[in-house]
């Protein structure tokens, strides 16, 4: 049987999702219990300095010319690091470009006010763990706003489907769908969106419009600041697990 049968297979003898939210030692963990199955797991750790997802009016610190990247100042004491491929340079025309074909030094300079998102979570060095951890949280200024059923990415010139759903038939479906929502530019339609009415898809999407325009009133000023957090583990389990009913969220702290 295909993979998206036994899926759509598994949703119709799913009898709801049970959402059991605990607070351990200030970290929060979050499982989504379908049946007594683990269906996912999110957590935010106590010591966690750069949520995935958050927004920052960033410094650029320094160019490293020989990784082709910059290092930024995030908000005072956290340092991240924006490759070449994950700049963008808004044009002449108003459309955004990607980096790469040239140096990043010639994109950016240091002490250069940019607008950039976490594109990991980010824990202090752990010395036991140094090999396995990142010295400096990654970030990108291709900025992307999390909904239910769609992400919208403002620099992106065209509507997209999550490169995550590989299903050819619910890929050609979800196109079908994007084709309807001609007002939206930028639209990244998530695995969540199938069978979900067009209208919805439109209110979600004048939704992150909003708070996009929000957002970019406070790219102001010349000191390095947290803009917005990223999707806490509650908000990203219940985006994960949009298209499934939900019977009950307990929480105990």
């Amino acid at each position: 049987m295909a993979k998206s049968k036994t899926q759509a297979v598994a949703r119709q003898k799913s009898k709801g999702l049970d959402i059991l939210v605990e607070e351990i030692d200030e970290s929060m963990w979050v499982a989504a219990v379908d049946g007594g199955r683990l269906a996912g797991l999110e957590v935010d750790p106590a010591a966690e300095q750069v949520r995935w997802g958050s927004l920052f009016w960033a410094k650029v610190a320094r160019i490293d010319a020989a990784q082709d990247a910059a290092y930024v100042n995030l908000d005072g004491n956290n340092i991240g690091i924006l490759y070449n491929a994950d700049v963008r340079v808004k044009g002449k025309d108003g459309k955004y470009k990607k980096g790469g074909d040239v140096a990043i030094g010639k994109l950016i300079y240091p002490g250069q006010m940019i607008a950039v998102q976490a594109k990991a979570g980010y824990l202090p060095k752990d010395p036991e763990l140094e090999r396995l951890e990142d010295k400096n949280p990654r970030v990108s200024m291709n900025i992307v706003l999390q909904g239910r059923y769609l992400m919208f990415a403002p620099m992106e010139g065209e509507n997209k489907v999550s490169q995550r759903i590989r299903d050819k038939k619910m890929r050609k479906q979800l196109m079908g769908m994007l084709e309807k929502m001609n007002e939206c530019k930028g639209c990244i339609l998530r695995s969540a969106a199938a069978n979900t009415q067009t209208d919805i898809l439109m209110r979600e999407a004048k939704i992150l419009n909003v708070t996009w325009d929000q957002v970019q009133r406070f790219f102001v000023g010349e000191e390095p600041t947290l803009i917005m957090l990223g999707p806490d583990a509650i908000q990203r389990t219940l985006s994960d697990q949009a298209n499934m009913l939900v019977n009950r969220i307990e929480l105990t702290t």
